[in-house]
């Protein structure tokens, strides 16, 4: 089979490249790593109110948090690389968000909460608590 050249070069044709994802069929989602999503922040909390330095924590935490399983997240310390459940929510929630999710929070620059609900391996944040106002943090 001949290879095809790109039209005015001497060079061949770049094939294409699939990228494939290993198969998480038959492991618990304890053991996966976190997926992030976005899709269920609530305005007011979200990603555009964070500032320069509090985007770069954020992205460097998903980095990071990324790096564990679900069962190693559970072992870690809330104020660390660990997460915390959430029982008195005072900030809206969402439409489309049932009443019996249980919110857990994750920190994401210093002690600042990113709080949402976990779905299987999937950690939807809902809220950037970067002013400490979505729940009572008590002694945190």
């Amino acid at each position: 089979m001949k290879k095809r050249r790109l039209k005015g070069t001497n060079r061949p044709a770049a094939k294409s490249k699939h990228f494939k994802i290993a198969a998480s069929a038959g492991r618990s989602p304890e053991q996966l790593p976190p997926i992030f999503s976005l899709r269920h922040t609530h305005r007011g909390y979200s990603v555009e109110q964070l500032d320069k330095s509090e985007k770069a924590a954020f992205a460097d935490t998903l980095h990071t948090l990324s790096q564990l399983t679900w069962n190693q997240l559970h072992s870690c310390h809330r104020h660390k690389n660990g997460y915390e459940k959430i029982e008195n929510v005072k900030a809206p929630i969402p439409k489309g968000i049932t009443e019996d999710v249980t919110f857990i929070a994750f920190r994401f620059d210093g002690k600042k909460p990113m709080v949402g609900f976990r779905d299987g391996d999937i950690f939807h944040i809902v809220w950037f608590d970067k002013d400490y106002c979505v729940y009572d943090h008590g002694g945190s």
